[in-house]
């Protein structure tokens, strides 16, 4: 087949369109990623900042701890100690430029569960120091003051308020923190005015135009306004030219809140999308060239791969057919795979045989043969280790064997034919396989059956309502010593006993949990057969092999051969098979009515219920009908009335009715569909 390469060209469009999209949406994700890192950047260093300025604070507030442990010579801070207090106040808020007021509290709990003596020290605008000592009994510090005071003092940490306004010495909104400084129970404190502290953080921006507010718990929102606080009500900001970046600031419990103008952060982020577009563009120009050599080299592979598939196909095809060939030539040397035969013999005795071999591929190594020489039946079963093509072959070559030792001798021996076989394959053996075989010639006047067996599984014997395996007479299998000896056993069959003969693939067969068939199995299968009849025998026992394996894959060939010895059955495979019941029915020596009615329930079973097989049985003064059909019951079909008398169809069961006196029906466990007739006398 003709390939045709498509030309590049008419790929380019699709490959274009498929490249803008994905550069759209490259430039996307940078700019999304871009825009949010540098968002994420102002947030972090605002968090940064305010850190490192706090933590500043804290540290020196808890260095004055030493100071004071210095001085602790008495068991209270008094005034004596007011000179070296001050000093060290004084250094914290010259230290920090937003810091106005230090102070030392000490908590004497003999005055009153109040804040008692009181060390504060305020810079003035023109730089210089006031200070000031109170000893009161009413606590005039602020509830937010009062608050950080206790947790600081049980904590032993830093503790910063809620920010509030000082109406004491500032009149100002400001936010205190305490630390606990001295075993005597001293507190050294800082009040941090929002104003100088906005103003501080006003100077960290690194944003042109940009602008920063403080928003406290309480709800107001604080502006620097040419060097003034403000309190105002919102944030007033062009939605498209500005964006608020909050940043919670969790120690002192404020929001800092950074309005930039939206060009200054793109502006920051077109260096990047520059980047990307540039390697983007020159990614595509080698894609683009890798593409082009790939979509050369993948035709060309594309059309050495088709040629080689429909090579390979055709060669396949020409082996699937050889095998389908091989499959029908091993089943045309095979005596009737899958049906029945009926065998008159002189003296009113009959000899019925049904066979089964399923394969577990194409081709399989199980055979059976089975022939009348004489006044003797010769019967085989075996099974060639492996599977396929040499497996067949070999099986082959026995059932040639077979024939020629059946037709050469006319006493034939079961013994001797193993010995016979085993030499055959043990002089031709070079790929060492070997042959398990059952064999057995049944006397047809007498009923005795001798048999010998080459290492194969005991034959099922059915006699009356027991059910057991056969004696073992086992020798060696085929194939593996020159001057193997194989002993050969009799048995008396009594008319109408049944033998199953039967390869390991059915009781071999495993289920989901590698469970085996079994002998057990076997036997139960045998036991609860609804007749003795050699197809409805084979069909129990594959339906219980398959009720086993649930579905699971056939893993080796499974052989089935069954007669039955002095029975009277007739073994029906289509309505052309009716000719079967007329030969019943006169061997049983009943009337043209049974035959009638035989023959309509035949017709109904395979044109109506869609049966493979259809076994008859002559059994007590009864005839008995078994399909393996859908289930139907004609005793409780409502016969509909015929209109036309000329009309073909709907009289069969009425026709039944009239010519027997009862008739029962019941359905068994593995799908058999039972008709008992009583005809009238």
């Amino acid at each position: 087949m003709k390939i045709k390469k498509p030309s590049f060209s008419s790929l380019l469009t699709p490959i274009l369109i498929i490249c803008i999209l994905l550069f759209a949406g490259l430039l996307a994700m940078v700019s999304y990623n871009a825009f949010h890192r540098e968002r994420s950047f102002i947030e972090k260093y605002t968090h940064s900042q305010m850190k490192t300025l706090v933590l500043d604070l804290e540290s020196k507030l808890m260095s004055t701890e030493a100071a004071l442990l210095a001085q602790s010579h008495e068991k209270q801070l008094t005034l004596a100690d007011s000179t070296f207090i001050y000093e060290m106040l004084e250094d914290i808020i010259t230290d920090q430029k937003f810091i106005r007021h230090a102070l030392v509290n000490v908590w004497d709990e003999n005055i009153s569960d109040t804040i008692s003596h009181h060390f504060h020290v305020s810079q003035k605008p023109d730089g210089k120091f006031e200070h000031q000592y109170e000893l009161t009994t009413e606590n005039h510090v602020s509830k937010e003051a009062f608050y950080c005071f206790y947790e600081a003092f049980y904590s032993e940490k830093p503790e910063w308020s809620h920010p509030y306004m000082d109406t004491i010495f500032t009149q100002d909104w400001v936010t205190t923190c305490y630390v606990a400084a001295d075993n005597r129970k001293a507190m050294v404190g800082i009040d941090v005015e929002i104003s100088t502290l906005l103003e501080t953080i006003n100077n960290l921006q690194f944003y042109e135009n940009s602008k920063m507010y403080i928003k406290v718990p309480d709800g107001e929102t604080f502006s620097l306004e040419n060097g003034k606080l403000e309190i105002i009500n919102k944030i007033e900001a062009d939605k498209k030219d500005f964006i608020k970046i909050p940043a919670h600031y969790k120690r002192l419990d404020i929001d800092i809140i950074n309005v930039v103008p939206k060009e200054s952060i793109y502006s920051s982020i077109w260096t990047n999308i520059f980047i990307a577009l540039m390697a983007f563009i020159i990614a595509l120009t080698l894609l683009a060239i890798l593409v082009h050599r790939s979509f050369v080299k993948a035709q060309e592979k594309l059309a050495q791969s088709i040629k080689k598939s429909q090579e390979e196909e055709m060669v396949l095809k020409h082996y699937e057919d050889e095998i389908a060939i091989a499959s029908r030539i091993q089943n045309m040397m095979l005596t009737a795979p899958g049906r029945g035969a009926h065998y008159a013999i002189e003296g009113g005795k009959y000899i019925d045989i049904m066979t089964q071999i399923i394969p577990a591929r194409e081709v399989g190594g199980d055979f059976y043969e089975y022939r009348v020489k004489g006044n003797n039946l010769v019967v085989c079963v075996g099974d060639v280790s492996g599977k396929g093509i040499p497996a067949a072959l070999i099986m082959a070559t026995f059932s040639t064997l077979f024939h020629a030792y059946v037709s050469k001798n006319e006493n034939p021996d079961p013994a001797d034919m193993l010995r016979h076989m085993n030499i055959q394959l043990y002089r031709r053996n070079e790929e060492m396989m070997f042959v398990t075989l059952w064999v057995g010639i049944l006397d047809l006047n007498t009923g005795q059956l001798r048999y010998s067996s080459a290492g194969h599984n005991p034959p099922v014997l059915m006699h009356n309502d027991s059910v057991g395996f056969m004696k073992m007479c086992q020798g060696l299998p085929l194939g593996m010593f020159e001057d193997s000896v194989f002993p050969t056993e009799e048995c008396q069959l009594c008319p109408n006993d049944t033998l199953l003969l039967y390869t390991d693939g059915i009781t071999e067969a495993e289920n989901d949990n590698h469970v085996l068939f079994g002998d057990e199995k076997l036997l139960q299968a045998c036991q609860t057969a609804s007749s003795h009849c050699p197809g409805i025998l084979c069909h129990s026992v594959l339906q219980s092999v398959s009720k086993h394996a649930h579905g699971c894959r056939q893993s080796d060939d499974i052989t089935l051969l069954s007669f039955s010895y002095g029975g009277h059955f007739a073994q029906l495979h289509s309505i052309s098979d009716v000719k079967k019941l007329h030969t019943l029915v006169e061997e049983c020596s009943s009337s043209d009515e049974a035959a009638l009615v035989l023959e309509e329930a035949t017709v109904n079973a395979f044109k109506h219920g869609k049966a493979k097989i259809v076994c008859a049985e002559y059994k007590n003064g009864d005839f008995i009908l078994s399909s393996d059909g859908d289930d139907f019951d004609p005793t409780k079909y409502v016969v509909p009335e015929v209109k036309d008398e000329l009309s073909i169809g709907g009289r069969g069961i009425p026709l039944m009715r009239m010519l027997c006196s009862n008739i029962t029906y019941h359905r068994t466990d593995d799908g058999l569909s039972i008709l008992n007739f009583e005809l009238k006398k």
